[in-house]
């Protein structure tokens, strides 16, 4: 799939695998389940109760579930579920989307994905008899690039470095699919059926960034039993399962086997307020 002179090196990693996230979280439900753990969909949680700074219970749309533990891995919503015990955290949730193209006959079944960290992190990825194209979020790319983009989609009139206007502001970041498709256009050279792909279905998410670019994990102080993990920074299914072994050792044993410190949720001092009602 790939004809090149441009590729002068390549690591290949035998072992990787790709994930069906929607398949992985239903097989960890019904083990779940089966262990015992009550799982109640469709039921919004509204607010976490808080008294005497410690955890009291959770009250949902049914009422309330009294617990002294709570732990806050809402995704995108996870600094509106923090701020209703009182906790502010700096949190983004960006929209960003993903497109997936017809089928394309070039494309094996077993074909590994290719991430081209040098190209936009540009990466391609086998997806039901077509390919899944997406790569960094316009969002955080530099002046330059935008501006070659903004050329790109006809959102200014000529190519050149960016001085302050333009796409960053013209373009919404539920249009990031159409950036995509039109890097992947431009990279035909390297991977020719990226040429002529025509998008079939676009995907969008939301995921989060906190300022430093670190995920949370950990307890706030001021707010006993009350755990947060979240900031997947689009890397949710790959970071996950770690990130999770953390939070249950911080939890049941008060420490883990990785250190974790970057990752506390209360690492912006001066950006944290605790504003509870007693």
């Amino acid at each position: 799939i790939i004809t090149s002179t441009r590729i002068a090196g390549a690591l290949y990693m035998p072992g990787a695998f790709s994930l069906n996230a929607q398949a992985a979280v239903q097989a960890l439900a019904r083990e779940l389940v089966d262990m015992g753990v009550d799982i109640r969909t469709s039921t919004p949680a509204c607010s976490i109760q808080v008294s005497a700074g410690s955890v009291a219970g959770v009250t949902t749309a049914t009422g309330l579930i009294a617990t002294t533990c709570v732990i806050d891995a809402a995704g995108a919503w996870v600094g509106s579920v923090a701020q209703s015990a009182g906790v502010h955290i700096p949190l983004v949730a960006l929209e960003a989307s993903r497109f997936v193209t017809e089928p394309i006959a070039e494309v094996p079944p077993q074909m590994p994905m290719l991430m081209f960290s040098d190209y936009h992190n540009l990466y391609v990825r086998a997806e039901s008899g077509g390919l899944l194209i997406g790569s960094e979020e316009i969002v955080i790319h530099p002046p330059t690039l935008l501006a070659g983009l903004g050329y790109a989609l006809g959102l200014t009139t000529q190519p050149g470095p960016d001085r302050g206007g333009g796409l960053g502001r013209s373009i919404h970041a539920d249009a990031t699919h159409t950036y995509h498709l039109a890097l992947a256009r431009a990279f035909a050279d390297v991977v020719p059926v990226l040429g002529a792909c025509t998008v079939r279905e676009v995907r969008t998410g939301l995921p989060t960034r906190t300022p430093d670019m670190q995920h949370l994990l950990g307890g706030i102080p001021g707010v006993s039993g009350l755990y947060l993990i979240g900031a997947d920074l689009e890397c949710g299914m790959t970071r996950g399962p770690g990130l999770g072994r953390l939070l249950a050792e911080l939890i049941t044993t008060g420490t883990a086997q990785t250190d974790s410190i970057k990752y506390q949720p209360d690492r912006w001092l001066n950006h944290i307020e605790l504003s509870r009602s007693e």
